[in-house]
């Protein structure tokens, strides 16, 4: 295919990507043109011509999950995907080869579906449901998986009033019918247990995937067990509905409870996107049941061992009756109680006196106070689950971060950055703030039970001279939590969505608002530590990452207090209106010969910078080769608090591969484990001095 050809197949897929919001659709079409340019065989072509799109690819990749594709389109992502891999010359090839590892965990696990050899995650399951999104330009279709959450509040004003997010403007007239009707049949069943009901509620259906822009009726089956459990949680019955583990239903219903019929062409879409999921149960119309089963039957000639269960109804209370699907239990009566006669002075001494005469064991059940976050990955998932655990190690609360369970399973220090833990209130109880709860790349700040109190999602438009952002970023890591003049500051680090800038910015602990001025960076930030170095009582801020404009590793030392404008970087990266910080120190690691070999652009960090309080050294370390993860190759460059003295320290591995590649002539002398060798690394490292980069002025140690 000629040039020309190419250039037209790229604004394309500019055009497209302009107009599509599906992630799973993106990938698609990026993916197609990805495998266009593999099978030109020319690296010059693809360097060119896919360059502007490699960030998009990756973080579309990052969200896609097998579940619900059939197995040939998961099989071509992933060959497409490790086809580039073998090529890739960037920085984050480390994280494309964590994100393809986590697509092959995931899809292992819907392979054992397939096989028969499935086994439920938890017990208690969400409010599942498929939906099909209609691909024109690619004249397809994919079918999802989607859950909601439902949060319940009181109304003041006139009124219910429901928000549905994602959405743009004025909820679809199908989707609105549905939601008052199952809201309606939600309230009537309440009424039956409970007879003190508000006028008025505020109610937000959020949309956990956020797939895209939602409409019709077929979720109404979902959207009324979800108000029902949401209804029963606001008002704290002691009755409790609960749907089982991967149990998914389609359908619309009215408003005197009857299930509608989703047609034919619809369930059968719907069944083969549950028949390539983990969805054990599909709750049906019953009117749809028998080209349910037609379908069902044409896809176990294929996988006769898959076992998916078809459940036709008729009426919501054909679900309710079901014991298999849903489970009504009451709560502890102990728990329950607690919530009931804790606003009762008098009943709460009564309840202290008991607590203070049951078991040593209760007590530490009982206590919901966080005091630390575990993260657990399961290999059967490409996600960590996030414990909340109380002092004793009891577990309080679970939540699941969108965060690569490959990636923190390998750098298990990372995981530390995803969650903080602090008394905001001085109430003598821990709030929890977390990130990357989902994909919308905000902070959360939970009580300490569990239940949000506010997020906040960074939007920002910021350019350089020749190009302009967008302002979405994706809060991913919080370096900590500063008392600073009678405020609670939560220090974090934003990531563009798609390009390299990025924000230290501050939020209020307290209001979830964002406050004071912000430092700027043309590249990733890695990670950051506040730590006093100076012994003077002000803070400073020790970070590191990638310089995008000079292509190399960074570290650098400002006081807290003086964190505000950007980074030193080359003119077109230059962001606009932004002078350069007032940095204690700002320093340039040098790329190796053997670096250069595996990473023929830059040198990646590893981790974030650590700092040794008794030895007063600041370490930081630069990732040399990335083909096995499980055995990096690593320089680690320790520098005093003063950087008066540096230590540059060769692991194991990197020492052997280079000493081999320089006595088979391929890389010169001297060999690594030498002065000389260090005195050359360390001659390379660059220090900026308000003006430009010079040598670091300081005496190797030895």
């Amino acid at each position: 295919m000629n040039i020309n050809c190419i250039e037209t197949k790229r604004e394309a897929l500019q055009k497209q990507l302009q107009i599509s919001s599906s992630p799973i659709s993106n990938l698609f079409y990026l993916t197609d043109y990805l495998h266009l340019l593999l099978n030109q065989d020319d690296k010059f072509i693809l360097e060119a011509f896919f360059k502007e799109f490699q960030k998009k690819y990756l973080l579309f990749l990052e969200q896609f999950t097998p579940s619900g594709i059939t197995p040939n389109k998961t099989e071509h992502i992933l060959s497409v995907a490790e086809s580039y891999q073998k090529i890739f010359n960037d920085g984050s090839s480390t994280k494309l080869n964590l994100v393809i590892e986590s697509i092959h965990q995931n899809f292992d696990y819907i392979k054992n579906v397939l096989a028969g050899e499935q086994n439920d995650r938890q017990a208690i399951g969400s409010v599942k449901f498929p939906i099909i999104e209609n691909c024109e330009a690619l004249e397809k279709w994919y079918g999802f998986v989607e859950e909601i959450n439902i949060t319940i509040t009181e109304q003041v004003s006139e009124g219910d009033k429901f928000i549905v997010v994602p959405n743009l403007g004025e909820i679809e007239d199908r989707l609105q019918n549905q939601i008052n009707y199952s809201w309606l049949i939600a309230k009537n069943y309440l009424t039956n247990h409970y007879s003190r009901i508000n006028k008025f509620h505020k109610v937000v259906v959020q949309f956990e995937k956020k797939y895209g822009l939602y409409v019709g009726e077929s979720l109404g089956i979902a959207l009324t067990i979800g108000f029902i459990q949401s209804l029963i949680k606001y008002y704290n019955l002691r009755r409790s509905v609960l749907i089982k583990s991967n149990i998914a239903s389609t359908g619309g219903v009215d408003k005197n409870e009857k299930v509608k019929s989703v047609s034919s062409g619809v369930i059968k879409k719907k069944i083969e996107t549950l028949f390539y999921s983990e969805v054990k149960k599909f709750i049906i119309p019953n009117k749809d049941i028998t080209d349910a089963k037609k379908k069902l039957a044409e896809l176990n000639s294929i996988f006769p061992k898959r076992e998916l269960q078809l459940i036709g109804i008729e009426k919501i209370d054909d679900l309710l009756n079901r014991r298999d699907i849903i489970e009504i239990k009451k709560q502890n009566i102990i728990y329950w109680g607690l919530k009931k006669i804790i606003k009762n002075k008098f009943a709460l001494l009564l309840l202290s006196l008991l607590i203070i005469l049951s078991s040593y064991f209760l007590f530490r059940n009982m206590d919901n106070n966080p005091t630390a976050v575990e993260f657990e990955n399961n290999d059967r998932t490409p996600y960590l689950t996030a414990y909340v655990k109380n002092k004793y190690g009891n577990i309080i609360w679970i939540k699941s971060p969108e965060a690569s369970g490959v990636l923190y399973r390998k750098y298990p220090s990372l995981s530390k950055k995803l969650y903080a833990i602090k008394d905001v209130n001085n109430d003598g109880k821990n709030e929890v703030f977390l990130t990357r709860v989902d994909s919308s790349g905000a902070l959360y700040n939970y009580t300490n039970n569990g239940y949000k109190i506010w997020s906040y999602v960074h939007h920002e438009k910021i350019e350089t001279e020749s190009q302009k952002f967008s302002d979405r970023y994706s809060i991913n890591s919080i370096i900590d939590i500063i008392e600073n003049n009678d405020i609670i500051e939560i220090v974090t680090i934003a990531n563009h969505n798609y390009y390299y800038p990025n924000i230290i910015l501050k939020v209020n602990a307290k209001t979830g608002e964002p406050f004071g001025k912000k430092f700027y960076h043309a590249g990733n930030i890695t990670g950051a530590e506040i730590f006093d170095l100076k012994n003077d009582d002000q803070l400073d801020l020790i970070a590191s990452g990638i310089s995008y404009g000079y292509d190399k590793a960074f570290l650098f030392t400002i006081d807290y207090d003086s964190l505000t404008g950007s980074a030193p970087t080359l003119d077109e990266f230059s962001f606009s209106d932004k002078s350069i910080a007032n940095f204690t120190k700002y320093l340039l690691l040098p790329r190796t010969d053997l670096g250069k070999r595996n990473y023929p652009r830059l040198n990646p960090i590893y981790e974030a910078p650590k700092v040794f309080e008794n030895d007063e050294i600041i370490s930081v370390s630069t990732l040399e080769d990335y083909l096995n993860i499980d055995n990096l190759m690593v320089v680690e460059y320790r520098f005093s608090f003063d950087f008066k003295k540096v230590e540059i320290v060769f692991n194991e591995l990197f020492i052997a591969k280079r000493d081999e590649l320089v006595k088979n002539g391929k890389l010169k002398q001297p060999f690594t484990d030498t002065h000389e060798y260090r005195t050359k690394i360390f001659k390379e490292i660059k220090s900026w001095n308000g003006k430009s980069f010079i040598e670091l002025n300081s005496m190797l140690e030895n």
